[in-house]
């Protein structure tokens, strides 16, 4: 898997910046959509396990957090992934 380079990544924190003050969806309803899409990927390589875990790692600081800026960011990440997904 080819690494990310240093412009990707700053490409990927600023789309999740602005995924911060998107329109607000709620969060039983943002973890739904993204339980869906991963239940529509069944995991056929390393890659999209990897994928499967960290979006359930972000779901879950989503679900349990109480710092209000991981919550936001949990929510940023779980959008950039439905939005790529498109």
């Amino acid at each position: 898997m080819q690494q990310l380079s240093y412009s990707d990544r700053s490409a990927i924190l600023e789309i999740v910046e602005r995924l911060k003050t998107a329109s607000p969806v709620p969060d039983d309803e943002l973890l739904r959509r993204v339980s869906a899409f991963l239940l529509a990927h069944h995991a056929h390589a390393g890659f999209e396990h990897a994928l499967t875990r960290d979006a359930i790692a972000v779901s879950n600081f989503l679900r349990v957090s109480k710092m209000p800026e991981v919550q936001v960011t949990a929510r940023a990440a779980l959008r950039y992934l439905l939005v790529r997904q498109r």
